[in-house]
């Protein structure tokens, strides 16, 4: 379908810089045509899986979703605590049990941190990098964002962290 044109002039052609896709209402059904389906594949681009299509999640805004996965964060976190509070016995014992667990939080922490950092530089920014230098000046301009981005990311983890011990040292409260 990409390199046949329609019969008619009948193509609604949406922006696609934002939306990424134009309807084609001489096809059955006005059928959507993503222009990532024009595109020679990249081998260093995966394909992407069917439900991630721009068009099947189009009814969702991106604030409810926003919102929905923060509402389903909150309720793990809620349930989290309570079967935790229940299995310690009350309260007072599972903050103390918290307390107690403090240093093996951090450890879990930077571990944590360890794996998703060598996640993102082995697998997802060579991805991006890839993906911005299709850009029309090479990406350079899209790599100095991402490289500033990447800078704020970990200082701000950085800065976090550094309170959070402070304040298991007795630092601050």
């Amino acid at each position: 379908m990409c390199g046949l044109q329609p019969r008619k002039p009948n193509r609604l052609k949406f922006n696609t810089k934002t939306l990424g896709f134009s309807i084609d209402l001489n096809a059955p059904f006005g059928s959507i045509v993503s222009n990532r389906d024009c595109q020679t594949p990249d081998p260093a681009m995966p394909e992407r899986p069917a439900w991630y299509h721009p068009a099947r999640w189009s009814h969702l805004s991106r604030w409810k979703l926003f919102f929905g996965l923060w509402a389903i964060l909150l309720g793990l976190s809620v349930a989290v605590t309570a079967i935790g509070s229940l299995l310690a016995g009350g309260l007072q014992e599972w903050h103390a049990l918290m307390t107690r667990l403090t240093p093996w939080w951090v450890v879990w922490r930077l571990g944590l941190y360890l794996v998703i950092g060598v996640l993102y530089w082995r697998r997802w920014r060579p991805r991006i990098l890839v993906s911005v230098a299709r850009d029309q000046d090479g990406g350079a301009a899209a790599r100095y964002r991402l490289g500033r981005s990447e800078r704020a990311v970990v200082i701000v983890i950085a800065t976090l962290e550094l309170f959070n011990v402070l304040s298991y040292a007795g630092g601050t409260q």
